[in-house]
């Protein structure tokens, strides 16, 4: 069996968009499937938040790595109705 440094090594070799997916995978193994629930039922909160005029979108070129939280990503910002 490949030691951990053996397969950082190869997975290093990889192009860009494979050591992605790789990590992608890696991550999602974390997840049991009670945060995957969780995961999908925020989601489509999201997502019938923004179709109903609740969220805005905003350009990701627009958003501060301070408005970020957790390391994730926040692409919709809650409007408050003005």
């Amino acid at each position: 069996m490949n030691s951990k440094n053996e397969i950082l090594a190869e997975a290093m070799n990889l192009p860009p968009i494979e050591r992605a997916q790789l990590i992608e995978a890696l991550i999602a193994t974390f997840d049991s499937p009670e945060q995957q629930r969780l995961d999908k039922l925020w989601d489509e909160c999201c997502i019938t938040a923004y179709e109903q005029g609740e969220l805005t979108a905003a350009p990701l070129e627009s958003v501060s790595r301070e408005s970020i939280p957790f390391g994730g990503v926040c692409l919709l910002t809650i409007s408050n109705g003005r």
